[in-house]
């Protein structure tokens, strides 16, 4: 432990010093640039953040895809996609924090990306504002009134539903890591579920936005798998999910990270 922490300094103070432009060493991003930061790991230098993710997104992602990335945080998803949907493809990198902003606007610089569209916004059940709740930085937050923290601040929101009334191009693979507000962002995407029919890849955070996704999985008729985590002690990258009526903690029930897939 006392090595790795001594390991983090040395690079928070050389290779990850905040303002420094780094490159990719490996992985599916090699090459690629991004702006260190405060709370850049080394995981972004060996492209090893969220790998079974990445291995997922790599599968499903196609040349020519539009792809809608909800929590795009600091960019480095959306940068996955850029490069797997290729020129002909689309990503639109939904994200409120101002601070996130920009770092995925320098990863757009950086990189010379012209399929990435950052869209400023919250993705909730309808258009409007609301309050959002800040989390332990300045990097995250959520509209979850029940997070407990004590910073808010107002925020643009969108329903993807309005989204795409308004002309947006609809989604063949939507990312959803929003922290507690997935239920809510399924809920305003439901004129247009059944046509568009895309995959979904969800990080679900409570038992509560567990039933809530797997009751709109289950109507609109997908086939569910939950995606390995670094912890679980399974070699297969998907098992499928066999109850969507059932929340964590149940073993086949609907939890953790999952790929929907239509039917």
């Amino acid at each position: 432990m006392l090595l790795r922490q001594h390991l983090r300094h040395l690079l928070t103070r050389t290779i990850l010093k905040p303002g420094k432009v780094r490159s990719i060493w490996r992985g599916p991003l090699r090459g690629c640039r991004y702006l260190a930061d405060d709370l850049s790991g080394w995981s972004h230098l060996y492209g090893g953040w969220e790998p079974y993710a990445q291995a997922v997104y790599q599968r499903h992602v196609r040349p020519g895809y539009t792809v809608y990335d909800l929590g795009a945080n600091t960019g480095m998803h959306a940068l996955l996609f850029s490069k797997l949907v290729g020129a002909g493809g689309r990503v639109l990198a939904f994200e409120p924090l101002p601070l996130n902003i920009d770092r995925i606007q320098s990863v757009i610089r950086l990189n010379g990306l012209s399929n990435v569209t950052i869209v400023p916004k919250a993705v909730s059940d309808r258009t409007g504002t609301a309050a959002f709740d800040e989390g332990p930085n300045n990097f995250q937050g959520s509209l979850t009134a029940n997070s407990g923290s004590s910073r808010k601040r107002i925020v643009e929101t969108i329903s993807l539903d309005d989204l795409i009334d308004q002309g947006a191009p609809a989604p063949d693979f939507i990312k959803m890591d929003i922290e507690g507000g997935e239920g809510d962002a399924l809920k305003g995407f439901e004129r247009h579920a059944e046509h568009c029919r895309p995959i979904l890849a969800v990080d679900l955070h409570t038992p509560e936005q567990d039933l809530l996704v797997g009751d709109h999985l289950r109507r609109h008729n997908y086939s569910v798998y939950r995606i390995r985590s670094s912890t679980s002690k399974s070699k297969d990258l998907l098992t499928e999910i066999r109850h969507l009526d059932r929340p964590w903690p149940d073993a086949s029930g609907i939890w953790g990270t999952v790929l929907a897939l239509p039917r």
